[in-house]
């Protein structure tokens, strides 16, 4: 008789223990699901913002020494973080966002030391 109570209490841990891990589980994927749709609602930059962007950042950071693979390099992260916190290049032109900006600019700097 305590050999089935026993069972009973274990099988009746594990299939709570089970269902538990399953709801975690659907949470996760919720969640992951809210994010992606936060992040596909956001309009992206049009191909001309980006090559516009790009020409303006590798203009405004040349380096001395002629080396533009550090600057396309720096560039090209900023662009991404820049896509990331601005709806749009004209954005960043007109001013918005200026603290974000500069903190992008500088972890991107920070990443590719030497310029």
């Amino acid at each position: 008789m305590m050999k089935k109570i026993f069972l009973f209490l274990l099988g009746t841990g594990l299939f709570i223990s089970c269902n538990n891990n399953s709801s975690d589980t659907k949470k996760d994927e919720v969640t992951k699901d809210a994010k992606e749709n936060n992040t596909a609602s956001k309009k992206s930059w049009s191909a001309d913002e980006k090559k516009q962007f790009m020409d303006e950042c590798v203009k405004n950071n040349k380096m001395d020494d002629g080396s533009e693979l550090k600057v396309n390099q720096i560039c090209s992260c900023l662009l991404d973080k820049a896509e990331a916190n601005f709806s749009s290049y004209d954005e960043i032109k007109k001013g918005g966002k200026n603290a974000e900006y500069q903190k992008g600019k500088e972890d991107c700097e920070a990443q590719f030391p030497g310029n």
